[in-house]
Formats: structure tokens, C-alpha cells, sequence
């Protein structure tokens, strides 16, 4: 794997799942996938004897004693051997037999479901039903895992076990902790998590086989982590919202999600993506909800029953005006860094990312317009993000007009070279390419470029190579619009010399780049210098990727593709076969 520091790869061991079924489909060719067989019998053995090498003083020899168990339908899978050494270890612990303990082994189920039922039964012979099946299933039900005090806490809240003695807890955890994540691999608090999908399915399937019953136990904990006594943490937060939502307890969900402090503290890089999925499940949710109310019976004003009053669901733009109001009263943090009209903003910086322009121009409307005519930075940011919402919705003469009201503050406030004056020129122009002005853009493109290199030669960390490159990018894409061949280029060869300083010539992102130029150079019948690039994006693609892949022959039809322009046909043709060789080969 000579990747070195060019490229990621990214290894997923899963049993399948929606999720990496959708991935592989996206990604198609461009993911390896590997279907591992089940284990061979002599890994399975070798797996056994490394894993009770240590038990009973390694009397345990598998080929002699456990040939039943190595023979079992499910033994090929690590997990079904992983729960009866286990299972072995617990007997041997408990009777001090070794011979006993594999008879049994020999004896145990077939299938992984079956010897995770007999996993439960041998624990609730020891520990009761009530004291397995609560402990199981809160901690399945849990987003992230629960600290051994929090799981003994809510054990005690349990009628049938208000007096159970700690120490059965902590003997049944110690059962439990083999099926779990390491600690020392888990960050922040030391919590109980389940390692394994199934074996927390299993427990649900076993003790809350119900829908009743599961959101029961996810509003227990969403009582616990909710509690006011408890200091607000990250942690503690999405535990209340992840058990929310699996308790299907909208009303709670949409307080929580509207209610500012929670917003603030969950809205970052970390989290923006499960903050919108619980966005877009609390919008379904209440759709839902709604339509499940309109199909009961009331009783009527004379005895009949008839369908209730209609309530129209809370759409998203109803939530957000819900959080705008609720914004407005929320107290201001401690170091007052959170205000109301910071709560707003964070609010509206959070729909424009999820793709919501016109629920983010909702709220930074109202605050444009409560900030009145005032010059000041925080009308600037205001004002900036108002514009490029606008923009996205397609509402041109507003969106420029509110960018160059932000232009000419930040002009005025801070100066003419700024990173926000380069942001801001850049929306204007995106501005004028959606109304198809492109001399207007080509312009405007030209002077973002040079306010950055202004901003990055006085020394703002905004202005990095990548956002230069960018904007050259940028600027030369419309040169090329405008059929001025000579600007486009040495834009293009501007980015590239930036690009190759930055990540050195041997780089994916190089190589694209080179791709970009020589479909330029095409464009304006520069022949060898199209030519050169293409062959350098090819020699990279062939040190890294190897010979038969897509990226190959994506390149060699642009070369052949290249020829056939020059009326190169026999060239061409040969480029063409060798493309169709690689994709053959691939596909």
C-alpha cells in the first residue's frame, strides 16, 4: 500500500447493513468489496485454542475435546466462537470442570441466535429474568453506552429490585464486559457499550419484543439523562435526543430541538450530520403523529363518533419560527458570547447547511431587519449569509443588493483587502453567473482573486492556498465562458504552480487539476500542451491506482479523444481500445 500521506483508504468489516449496502452502491467500482467466507476448520480451531490457551491451565486441547463445537453451522463465525468461549469460560469458572464444561460446548446450539438464547437463560438462572432483561436492554437502548452507576441507579428504580445488592450487578457486568468495547477504546466517560449489533438485538428481541416496551425503556433514559439536577453535557444531551427519538416522543423532541442552549451546544463539525437527521426524523415524525390523529374517533356533539378537529402538522418552517420565539427569551450565556441574535444566527447557519436556504433566510431576514441600517460586524455576517441564501433561492436583485450593503460595511469597518471582503465578492459573482452576466462574474472572479492574495500576503489564516486556488479555479472556468484563452491558461497554471506547492506534484488533487488545465488547452487547440497534461494525470494514475482501473481509462479516452480533434484517427483508435481494454477488465 504505497499511499503514504496521498490518500485514505477506508476498510468497513461489516455483516451488512442498509447503510453499507447504499455506500456500495454509490460508490460502485470505485469500492473493493470482499466477501469473507466462513472460517476454515482448522481457524476455528485455531481460534479455540488461542482463546482458552490460558484457561485451566490450558487443559482444554480442541481437536480432543471440542470437535462437536468446531463442527457447529454457526462456527465458522468469530462472533459464535467469541460467545462460547465465553460460555466455556463461565462453566469452568462455576464448576472448576473442565471435561463438564466441554460437554456442554460440545452440546451447545447450531446457530448464533439459538446460543445467544442459551447465553440469557444460563444468566437468568443465576441473576433472575428481571435483573438480566432490564440491565440487556437499557443498555442496548442506549446511543452511546451507560456508566456502571447510571445502569445500577436505574436497575434500582425497578420495583422487583430496589433491594438487590450491588455486588449482583457487579458480578452480572462482569458476565456482560466480554461483549462490550474496551474502555480504554471508548472516549470520555468509561461506559458499558455493546461491541456487537446483534447481541443487542438479540436482548431486544428477547425482553422488549414490543414497540411498547422498547420506547419504555428509552424514555426511562431520556427521564435519567434529563433530569435538571444533572450538569448539561454533550454526551448527556444526545442521549435525550437519541432516546427521544426512539421513543417517538415528538413533543419532547421538538422542545429540545428548538430549544437554543440545546442547538448551541450540539451545532458543530462533529455533529452537524446526526443534528440534521434528527431534524429531518422530528419533521416526519410530526407528519406522523398528525396523520395517525386524524384517523381516530371522537365523540361528536351528539354522541356519534366522528373524526377530531383537524391539526395540521408542524412543518419545518413552523419549528423554526418556533425556535425563533424561544430565542428570544433564552438568557444569555455566562461569558454573554451567546445572545439571542447568536442563537439565531447559529439556527440559521445550521439550515443553510442542511440545504434549507429558504428556512435560514427566514431567520436571518428577521435579524437583518432588527439590525436596522447599523454598520457594525455583526451586520456584516448577518447580512453576507442573507445574501448567499437568497442567491441559492434564485432571488438575484435581492441577494446582490444585501451583499453589497455587507461589502461596503466591511469596506468601510475593517478595509478593502479582507478574507470577508473576498467571500463576499465571490457570492456577487455567482450572483451574475446565475443571471448568465459574464463579463460582470469574470470581473468580479478577478477581484476576488486579487483581495486574496492581498489578504494572504498580510497574513490571514483564511486566505490558505486551497481557497486561492479556488478562486483561480474559478476565474479561469469563466475566462474560458468568455473565449479568452490567454487569462484562462494562466489562471490555470497559476492554481496549479500554488497547487503543486502546497501538496507536492505527485498529489490526486494535482492530478485532477492537470485533467482540468488539458481540457482547457483542448478547448483552445493547444495540442501538445493538452497532450502534457493529460499524460502527467495519466502517469499518476498509473503509479497509484495500478493499470486496470477507471481513472486509467478515463484518461486514455481524453487522450484518444484528443487525437481523433486532430484528426489522429489511427492514434485514436488505439487509445480508444486500450480505454475499452481497462473497463472491460475492471467491470
Amino acid at each position: 500500500d504505497q499511499l503514504s500521506n496521498l490518500a485514505v483508504r477506508v476498510i468497513v468489516s461489516s455483516a451488512g447493513c442498509k447503510a453499507l449496502n447504499d455506500a456500495k452502491d454509490q460508490l460502485s467500482n470505485l469500492a473493493k468489496v470482499v466477501q469473507l467466507p466462513p472460517l476454515g476448520h482448522q481457524e476455528r480451531v485455531g481460534v479455540l485454542n488461542s482463546a482458552l490457551a490460558t484457561v485451566a491451565g490450558g487443559q482444554i486441547h480442541v481437536n480432543e475435546m471440542l470437535a462437536g463445537l468446531v463442527a457447529k453451522e454457526d462456527a465458522g463465525s468469530p462472533l459464535y466462537l467469541l460467545a462460547a468461549v465465553n460460555e466455556i469460560k463461565a462453566r469452568v469458572r462455576d464448576n472448576g470442570d473442565v471435561y463438564a464444561a466441554a460437554d456442554d460446548a460440545n452440546g451447545f446450539p447450531d446457530t448464533l441466535p439459538d446460543l445467544f438464547a442459551s447465553v440469557f437463560e444460563r444468566l437468568e438462572r443465576r441473576y433472575g429474568t428481571t435483573l438480566v432483561a432490564e440491565a440487556t436492554t437499557l443498555m442496548a437502548a442506549s446511543r452511546a453506552g451507560l456508566r456502571e452507576d447510571e445502569v445500577l441507579w436505574l436497575l434500582q428504580q425497578t420495583t422487583s429490585l430496589q433491594n438487590m445488592p450491588p455486588s449482583e450487578w457487579e458480578s452480572l457486568r462482569t458476565e456482560l464486559e466480554p461483549y462490550c468495547w474496551p474502555i480504554e477504546r471508548l472516549p470520555g466517560d468509561p461506559v458499558l457499550c455493546f461491541f456487537q449489533g446483534q447481541l443487542a438485538a438479540a436482548a431486544m428481541r428477547r425482553y422488549a419484543n414490543t414497540a411498547a416496551e422498547r420506547r419504555g425503556q428509552h424514555l426511562r433514559l431520556c427521564s435519567m439523562f434529563s433530569d435538571p439536577s444533572l450538569e448539561p453535557t454533550h454526551r448527556g444531551v444526545w442521549e435525550v435526543l437519541w432516546n427521544m427519538l426512539k421513543g417517538e416522543a415528538w413533543h419532547g423532541l421538538r422542545c429540545h430541538l428548538t430549544d437554543p442552549r440545546v442547538h448551541a451546544l450540539m451545532w458543530n463539525e462533529d455533529t452537524q450530520v446526526d443534528l440534521a437527521n434528527l431534524w429531518e426524523a422530528l419533521v416526519k415524525g410530526e407528519i406522523s403523529a398528525a396523520n395517525a390523529r386524524s384517523t381516530k374517533r371522537v365523540p361528536g356533539p351528539d354522541g356519534a363518533m366522528v373524526p377530531p378537529p383537524r391539526v395540521p402538522p408542524r412543518r419545518r418552517r413552523d419549528l423554526v419560527a418556533e425556535y425563533d420565539r424561544l430565542a428570544e427569551t433564552a438568557p444569555p450565556s455566562p461569558d454573554d458570547v451567546l445572545t439571542p441574535d447568536v442563537y439565531r444566527e447559529l439556527m440559521a447557519d445550521f439550515l443553510a447547511w442542511s440545504n434549507q436556504p429558504g428556512e435560514a433566510s427566514f431567520v436571518l431576514r428577521m435579524l437583518s431587519e432588527a439590525k436596522g441600517d447599523a454598520a457594525d460586524l455583526a451586520a456584516v455576517s448577518v447580512n453576507f449569509k442573507l445574501g448567499r441564501c437568497l442567491g441559492r433561492q434564485g432571488l438575484h436583485l435581492e441577494a446582490e443588493e444585501t451583499l453589497r450593503r455587507a461589502l461596503a460595511a466591511e469596506q468601510l469597518l475593517v478595509g478593502a483587502e479582507t478574507p470577508m471582503v473576498a467571500e463576499i465578492v465571490t457570492e456577487i459573482c455567482k450572483v451574475k453567473l446565475d443571471e448568465g452576466d459574464l463579463e460582470m462574474a469574470g470581473q468580479l472572479a478577478a477581484h476576488a482573486v486579487s483581495v486574496w492574495e492581498a489578504a494572504e500576503a498580510a497574513g490571514y489564516e483564511e486566505a490558505d492556498v486551497n481557497t486561492i486556488v479556488v478562486a483561480l479555479v474559478r476565474l479561469a472556468d469563466i475566462c474560458d465562458e468568455l473565449n479568452r484563452t490567454t487569462a484562462a491558461e494562466a489562471a490555470y497554471e497559476r492554481s496549479l504552480e500554488r497547487l503543486e506547492y502546497m501538496l507536492g506534484p505527485d498529489h490526486p488533487e494535482v492530478a485532477e487539476h492537470l485533467g482540468m488545465m488539458a481540457n482547457s488547452y483542448k478547448n483552445h487547440a493547444e495540442w501538445e500542451k493538452a497532450e502534457f497534461c493529460y499524460c502527467r494525470a495519466l502517469a499518476f494514475a498509473h503509479r497509484f491506482t495500478g493499470p486496470q482501473s477507471l481513472h486509467i481509462s478515463h484518461f486514455y479516452n481524453a487522450l484518444a479523444e484528443l487525437h481523433r480533434a486532430q484528426g489522429d484517427l489511427p492514434h485514436a483508435q488505439a487509445l480508444y481500445q486500450r480505454a475499452l481494454q481497462v473497463i472491460e477488465t475492471v467491470l
